[in-house]
């Protein structure tokens, strides 16, 4: 199946992303406008299919991208090991400036809070 990428990583996970399951799939520039509805039924139809039940959520949509790993298995190819750590310390990167932005934010309010603003 030329183009597809299907994952799903269970080991070490919360049982929240265990019921979760991940699936990328591609490539095709011809997507038509509305391209989203019928794969998301599908899915839901699939899901229910094979679980019984409807599902709780579905989050997709056209335009994700595949990481350094995932695009290395499309290529047929090992993956780059630089990329990869460059690629997890962007996230790391990110994760850090986002929790520094909640702390900064939380502080913000305990002193408004403290002064009788809030």
């Amino acid at each position: 199946m030329a183009g597809v990428v299907v994952m799903g990583e269970l080991a070490g996970q919360s049982q929240r992303a265990k019921d979760t399951w991940t699936c990328k799939i591609g490539r095709s520039g011809n997507v038509p406008q509305g391209g989203d509805y019928p794969m998301r039924q599908a899915i839901a139809r699939a899901y229910k299919e094979l679980t019984g039940e409807e599902p709780d959520f579905i989050f997709s949509g056209w335009g994700g991208s595949l990481n350094v790993s995932e695009q290395a298995a499309v290529d047929d190819r090992l993956p780059d090991v630089k990329a990869i750590v460059a690629e997890q310390r962007a996230i790391i990167d990110r994760a850090v400036e986002t929790i520094d932005g909640a702390l900064e934010f939380a502080a913000a309010a305990d002193e408004q809070q403290e002064r009788g603003d809030a």
